[in-house]
């Protein structure tokens, strides 16, 4: 019955230091995801402003097309083709 009780201890024990060590893990994962966030936030506020006027600018530029095509993506046959030349005869004034 002592042995019995002795490896359930031990394997009791074998878990708990597992578990200790996820832990640790987790909590060192934690502060360096903090780390990373704070540094990305000092980042941002840092940022120059026109840049990010810019970036804004730029995304509005691009909307109107995705609302006239209704897809964010040009359809090839509208950039290969050219427009064909007037001829003379067809000129009319």
């Amino acid at each position: 019955c002592r042995e019995k009780r002795e490896t359930v201890l031990t394997i009791l024990q074998a878990q708990c230091d597992r578990e200790s060590n996820i832990y640790k893990n987790f909590l060192e994962e934690v502060r360096q995801l903090q780390e990373r966030k704070q540094h990305l936030a000092s980042m941002l506020s840092n940022h120059e402003p026109c840049q990010l006027q810019q970036m804004n600018h730029m995304t509005t530029l691009q909307e109107p097309s995705s609302m006239i095509f209704n897809d964010t993506h040009c359809h090839p046959s509208l950039i290969q083709k050219q427009v064909p030349p007037i001829l003379p005869h067809q000129l009319q004034m």
